[in-house]
């Protein structure tokens, strides 16, 4: 499942840079920008427009990453199930 795993660091990565754009705003929400609300402040956020292009590809990207490590999850946890089962 390393390419589970290389999704989900990429995932951490666009998650960092929608943080520090934030940051760059002065929003300090640390995990709350990951909320509904957090979100939904930092999709409000007045940005020049290179920087909002980019917040917006940034949450197209992150969208992409999401579903295709739900896909992943299942075979994953099922994985995990049966190498704790052995003691792994």
């Amino acid at each position: 499942m390393i390419h589970r795993y290389k999704l989900v660091r990429i995932r951490a990565q666009v998650k960092t840079e929608l943080q520090h754009l934030a940051m760059n705003q002065g929003v300090t929400k640390k995990r709350k920008l990951w909320s509904k609300a957090g979100e939904k402040a930092l999709r409000e956020l007045p940005l020049k427009p290179w920087a909002s292009r980019r917040r917006e590809d940034l949450f197209r990207i992150r969208e992409m990453l999401h579903g295709q490590i739900g896909l992943l999850d299942k075979p994953w946890w099922k994985l995990r199930r049966r190498t704790k089962k052995r003691g792994c």
